[in-house]
């Protein structure tokens, strides 16, 4: 009997791949996303601690400090608007590739699925064959003694 080659396993090959990708494509969004969050949270943490800085100073000292401060976080706050923007289109690109990972999941699971079914009837037809020959080869050797009985 012929070995078991199933028609659509080049297909199922593809998905596999096709998954990995996106898997690899996922933990991408997932590392840029959380870069881009610990750069937020970096400049957050550094424009507390200048306000911190300023706090502790003197009325006098301050107001020039204080000045340049508010330029500065005019332009850290443009900076930090852009930076969520980016953060929640990220956030948007993980969850449709967490989609598209999902749905080439199911597809690879249904590949498989019909790979095992064509397996197990594979099987079935090379047990009815091996019993098909072990009939024809007790059937044989049945004529023969049969042959052999009457040629005495």
């Amino acid at each position: 009997m012929k070995r078991f080659a199933w028609p659509l396993e080049r297909l199922l090959e593809v998905t596999r791949r096709r998954e990995d990708a996106a898997k690899a494509e996922l933990l991408r969004l997932a590392g840029e996303a959380a870069r881009q969050r610990r750069q937020i949270a970096r400049r957050a943490a550094q424009v507390q601690a200048m306000l911190t800085g300023l706090a502790g100073e003197s009325a006098q000292a301050r107001l020039p400090k204080q000045r340049l401060f508010l330029k500065w976080s005019e332009v850290e706050l443009r900076q930090s608007e852009q930076m969520q923007k980016e953060l929640t289109r990220l956030e948007q690109c993980r969850r449709e590739q967490m989609q598209r990972l999902v749905e080439i999941r199911r597809d690879r699971r249904q590949l498989e699925k019909l790979r095992e079914g064509a397996w197990r009837e594979y099987q079935r037809q090379v047990g009815q064959w091996e019993r098909k020959q072990l009939d024809e080869t007790a059937q044989v050797g049945f004529v023969r003694k049969a042959q052999a009985a009457a040629a005495r």
